[in-house]
């Protein structure tokens, strides 16, 4: 005699469950300065669409530059991935110069903020020789992104901790030169970076790093993506 077996029903999305949004969320902007800068920094926060429908869960946590540009860039593409089971819910964090300052304004400080210290934004070698060959304005002054990556870690993480559930998952992401900055992050207190772009223009790009993990006995787990066109199929995102 067969025994009749009956497969449960797939279970439910958290976003799709009653009184879900089916999008993400962006809080209004505030505003929040550290010591080691002479300017204000425009913070706004995207919640997951099961964010109020989920009292008592936690998320994980992207850490976006350049917020004002990028943020709704990256919440449209978190929107669809969620949709299509790539990527898990996660709460953003945009944090950047804000807009009514300008263009001209907003690349001077992401020069300061995004850049880590070193001889300069550009690397040695061939690369670098030929953007200095093309005649790219490399900037000086401070280079501070150490100083960024400390206020976001022990300033405004928990400051925000206080009002958004965020769980100890944590990344980092930056375009161009954020991806610059995410790249060279060795705080560990960022469990994961996501850069993009040329994240290599930096005399401490991102190879150099290996060095230090054999000093201090820590492994480096990373996970890397090169393409140019054509779709991704390994599931970048999605959590081990």
């Amino acid at each position: 005699m067969s025994e009749d077996v009956t497969q449960a029903p797939p279970s439910m999305p958290d976003w799709a469950q009653p009184g879900a949004r089916y999008t993400m969320s962006i809080e209004p902007a505030l505003t929040m300065r550290t010591a080691a800068f002479d300017w204000d920094y425009e913070v706004q926060v995207a919640l997951p669409a099961s964010y109020g429908a989920m009292p008592d869960k936690r998320y994980p946590v992207l850490w976006l530059t350049d917020g004002p540009l990028m943020l709704r860039l990256a919440v449209g593409l978190q929107n669809t991935l969620v949709f299509g089971s790539q990527a898990p819910e996660m709460i953003i964090v945009g944090v950047g110069c804000t807009s009514d300052l300008g263009v001209i304004e907003y690349g001077r400080r992401r020069i300061v903020d995004l850049t880590p210290p070193g001889k300069g934004m550009l690397f040695d070698g061939p690369g670098g020789d030929y953007l200095r060959n093309l005649g790219m304005p490399v900037p000086e002054g401070p280079q501070q992104a150490d100083d960024l990556l400390s206020f976001l870690v022990d300033e405004l993480r928990p400051v925000l901790a206080q009002t958004y559930r965020m769980d100890d998952d944590h990344g980092l992401m930056g375009h161009s030169g954020g991806g610059m900055f995410a790249g060279t992050s060795r705080q560990p207190a960022v469990r994961q970076t996501l850069p993009s772009g040329n994240s290599h223009a930096s005399s401490r790009s991102p190879p150099r790093l290996e060095p230090h993990s054999r000093r201090v006995r820590q492994r480096t787990h990373g996970r890397f993506c090169v393409g140019g066109g054509q779709p991704l199929d390994h599931g970048v995102l999605r959590r081990p």
